[in-house]
């Protein structure tokens, strides 16, 4: 079949598909934690270590074999469909290797009698690998022309579906397999509804050509979602090793609110940036789109991550309970690097659609390093002198990545700095306040986010105002142009 014409990019649909992605994202986790508070009180803690294992290990297996060529191909200015069936044929290809992998290395494991638990999960990992591998080109397919709305649909119906099978399975005592009932259930209606409604099919006939350019690209991608998974796991590892099993626990907790908070603004950020910059082919067009949404991503992201900062103890407070109270300061010092990370996806997203792939790579290495050296002298200060760290590496890695960018896309640092520098100064500002009234203890717990979080939302409404009215027009802009189907064009 041809392939459709390039979708339009203009303020509607960007908007609209940030507004899908991050309902499919938000909903999604929403359901899943939903599910996880019900099915805690039927399963067992070790049935949960056994599922908490299989998905640790089909993820790093998703993000290294599968991930890379859909990206890959979804970054593509060119792409066309020979490159989508490249894609289908690479990552089946990748998935029958990983597959096979996990399913030997069980089955090795358990003739040499090792541990049930780990048998058990990387056999679980095994299909849910293989059930990504068969959708997540669809996906691509989806996302790079824009169906963002499609694709929100499928992640809030698979995850109400699988929660709903988990449930009812635990409640009538399946234990473990409930918790594999609603991961098969999720990935296999993924599965069917990605397939009936993305118009893309896939070929028998692989070109040549377009195999060579998916493997070279891929193997960049891949190697950078080697070190960015371990760079993200570090932190738990060293927390676990050296601080014990008791502050582990409250540095996890912590980091789960955070990875929530990173997942709705950074994942929705990448999907939509990725595809929307892949949309625009002129290099010049593309800068401009470039430039505006670093403004409005951070005037978005910025206000967010820092809040949280500021607000940790009263977050941790509702959302935990007082007894996880000594999160809060961990909590507080990772929140600080979110917006960082947030705003690193441009850099990454200039990297891809410039075809600059080793530096993806690059940054990725050298976070996963810098995590390596820092984290363990860090970690001997407590969790919260581990979190600093943690975000301090964020910090450092992030200019130097920009700087590169920057100089790829033709983008000055003084436009860039103009950009971000506005709403980061009227963040801080907000996080300010909202740190010295918090720090009086005159209100606590939902009354503490009840009256603060509006207050602070004006507060940083007001000093953005003053800072850069034409980025809050921009903003006003962009919602009127959502709401009233506006069209107006970014480049």
């Amino acid at each position: 079949m041809a392939e459709p014409a390039r979708p339009e990019v203009n303020r509607r649909t960007v908007g609209r598909g940030a507004l899908w992605s991050l309902a499919g994202i938000g909903v999604g986790q929403g359901v899943a934690l939903l599910t996880f508070l019900v099915t805690a009180r039927y399963v067992s803690k070790e049935s949960f270590g056994v599922m908490a294992l299989s998905l640790g290990i089909a993820e790093f297996l998703k993000r290294t074999g599968i991930e890379s060529f859909a990206n890959a191909v979804a970054s593509r200015v060119d792409a066309a469909a020979d490159d989508y069936d490249a894609c289908f044929a690479l990552t089946l290809a990748s998935t029958a290797l990983m597959v096979g992998a996990s399913l030997l290395g069980a089955e090795a494991l358990s003739l040499a009698g090792g541990s049930a638990p780990f048998v058990d999960a990387l056999r679980l990992a095994a299909a849910l690998a293989l059930s990504n591998g068969l959708w997540r080109t669809h996906e691509a397919w989806l996302a790079r022309h824009m169906h963002f709305r499609t694709l929100a649909i499928r992640s809030i119906a698979a995850a109400a579906v699988g929660g709903a099978v988990g449930v009812a399975m635990a409640v009538r005592g399946f234990e473990l397999w409930s918790l594999v009932g609603q991961q098969l259930a999720t990935n296999g209606l993924s599965l069917v509804l990605l397939w009936t409604t993305t118009p893309w099919r896939p070929r028998l006939r692989v070109p040549g050509p377009a195999l060579r350019r998916g493997l070279d690209d891929a193997r960049h991608l891949a190697l950078s979602a080697l070190g960015t998974f371990f760079s993200t796991e570090t932190d738990i590892i060293v927390a676990s090793s050296i601080l014990g099993v008791v502050a582990a626990g409250v540095y996890n907790a912590a980091k789960r609110l955070t990875l929530a908070l990173h997942l709705l603004l950074t994942s929705s950020i990448q999907s939509v940036t990725l595809s929307t910059f892949a949309n625009i082919a002129d290099a010049e067009a593309r800068r401009r789109a470039a430039l505006r949404a670093m403004a409005v991503v951070a005037a978005v992201t910025m206000p967010a991550a820092l809040g949280t900062a500021a607000l940790a103890r009263p977050v941790v407070e509702v959302l935990l309970g007082d007894r996880w109270l000594s999160s809060a300061p961990v909590l507080s010092a990772l929140a600080v690097s979110i917006g960082t990370v947030s705003m690193m996806q441009f850099n990454t997203t200039i990297f891809m659609v410039g075809r600059r792939l080793p530096e993806v790579t690059r940054y990725a290495m050298l976070s996963s390093v810098l995590n390596v050296a820092v984290l363990p002298a860090a970690a001997f200060g407590g969790a919260a002198a581990l979190a600093c760290g943690a975000s301090a590496v964020q910090l450092v890695v992030y200019p130097l990545a920009t700087r590169s960018a920057l100089r790829i896309a033709g983008i000055g640092a003084g436009p860039c700095a103009e950009a971000i520098g506005k709403p980061l100064l009227a963040a801080a500002v907000m996080a300010l306040v909202l740190a010295a009234v918090e720090a009086t203890g005159t209100v606590h717990g939902i009354v503490a986010l009840a009256v603060l979080v509006p207050a602070g939302a004006a507060v940083y409404a007001a000093l953005l105002a003053c800072l850069s009215p034409e980025l809050v027009r921009e903003l006003a802009g962009l919602a009127a142009s959502v709401l009233r189907r506006r069209r107006v064009a970014l480049g």
